[in-house]
């Protein structure tokens, strides 16, 4: 698990993977058309990683300089795909910003699934 690591006059901040998955997965909660959230793909490394599941549908790749997010959702029936996304986008690049103080260079958006609304049953 890489780190976000800042020098401070006195000591060091280090923000997890694992805390800017948790701010996406927040982020991603108060856009309107956002259903729930999808599991990422496995990959083999991840296989055996015991984590939340905020780490479950979110991607995090730090570096010294920024942060690339890559966020799988799920969507209301009634959503327009594109203009959701481009919320997502925003509002998970405000507040990683906001919060960590680091660049997000990239937020990526997998719309994996449209959730469809139950019809009413015909009595």
């Amino acid at each position: 698990m890489s780190n976000i690591n800042k020098s401070r006059n006195s000591g060091n901040l280090v923000i997890s993977e694992d805390v800017i998955a948790s701010i996406a997965v927040t982020a991603s909660k108060d856009v309107e058309g956002v259903a729930g959230f999808a599991s990422k793909p496995v990959k083999l490394q991840n296989f055996y990683k015991i984590s939340d599941s905020a780490s479950k549908s979110v991607d995090v790749v730090m570096s010294e300089t920024d942060i690339k997010i890559h966020i799988y959702i799920k969507v209301n029936q009634d959503a327009k795909i594109p203009l959701v996304a481009e919320n997502v986008q925003q509002n998970i690049k405000n507040a990683v910003q906001n919060m960590t103080g680091t660049m997000v260079s990239e937020v990526d958006v997998t719309v994996s699934t449209v959730e469809l609304e139950d019809e009413p049953t015909k009595s």
